[in-house]
């Protein structure tokens, strides 16, 4: 039902599920750093060991090193946990028989009757890759669905139940036959990039 919870959960019988996933970020910056601390660390050991000079210097750059990716790392990992709780059972959008889910929480379903658009834009907002996808669900007899598209709100996020899909980009075509399969009546489109808009 539309404005409920997170009692609503993600339809069982989903033709098209879109999930947030972990932030593959992580892993590559953990994978550059490594070398960085690594490389270090085995100067200091050998220093220890075979007692030559350059302890302290090895010792420095070692923990300067860590430090530095243990930041990055540490900031990296608490935002995709936060973004990870703002999502329901990880999935963003989710297309079956009586709806579409928008799992954001709170999280939405919204019928097919009352649907009459989904449209797919992008916020000019730095990413790792790209342009932020975001998702918007307009409804049937709202303002939104009478206006053209000329005439609504510059951000589309006005125009109906959105969702930020946190750097997953959707498969339109796929989107597309899903949402067709129970909602003919139902128009999608990618709105493109919004200029002027921000996050």
């Amino acid at each position: 039902m539309p404005g409920s919870h997170d009692l609503v959960l993600p339809p069982v019988d989903a033709v098209y599920v879109l999930r947030k996933g972990r932030d593959p970020l992580v892993w590559v910056i953990a994978l550059v750093c490594a070398p960085f601390v690594i490389g270090p660390a085995a100067a200091l050991l050998y220093s220890v060991l075979a007692g030559g000079p350059g302890v302290l210097g090895w010792s420095l750059a070692t923990l300067f090193m860590a430090a530095v990716c243990g930041g990055v790392l540490g900031y990296l990992v608490h935002d995709d946990r936060r973004d990870r709780r703002n999502v329901a059972g990880d999935v963003l959008v989710a297309i079956g028989r009586d709806g579409v889910y928008l799992g954001r929480r709170p999280a939405q379903h919204i019928a097919w009757p009352q649907i009459a658009e989904v449209v797919v834009f992008h916020l000019p907002v730095l990413t790792d890759r790209g342009p932020a996808p975001f998702l918007v669900v307009v409804e049937r007899g709202t303002r939104g669905s009478r206006v053209r598209v000329g005439r609504r709100p510059a951000d589309p996020r006005q125009w109906g139940p959105s969702t930020d899909l946190y750097d997953r980009e959707p498969d339109l075509e796929q989107l597309t036959a899903a949402v067709r399969r129970y909602g003919r009546h139902v128009r999608v489109w990618d709105r493109g990039l919004v200029s002027g808009v921000h996050s």
